[in-house]
């Protein structure tokens, strides 16, 4: 059975990706892409084909490298929505 084609992604990635993206972009300036997939313990393929956007990374993985760049999760402030109006399944509901 052939295995699916890889799906590349265009440009519109999650916002956790679109970090960790740019974080080891910014790292590659120290070491290389080989050295930075043995110091978070990923493989390297795995690791190329993230940043090629052929693929993303298991959560363990992206964890990390999170780790390794010295990355850590913060939470935001939640987006405020109107309370004026909410609209739901089409329908425009008064608040």
């Amino acid at each position: 059975m052939p295995r699916p084609r890889p799906r590349k992604q265009t440009g519109g990635e999650q916002p956790l990706t679109r970090e960790l993206l740019q974080a080891v972009a910014d790292s590659l300036a120290n070491c290389n892409v080989n050295a930075l997939a043995v110091s978070a313990g990923i493989d390297q393929a795995s690791l190329r084909r993230f940043l090629s956007r052929e693929r993303s990374l298991s959560l363990d993985s992206a964890d990390r490298l999170c780790v390794v760049l010295g990355l850590k999760l913060v939470r935001g402030s939640k987006k405020k929505t109107s309370p004026k109006a909410v609209q739901a399944e089409g329908e425009v509901l008064e608040a």
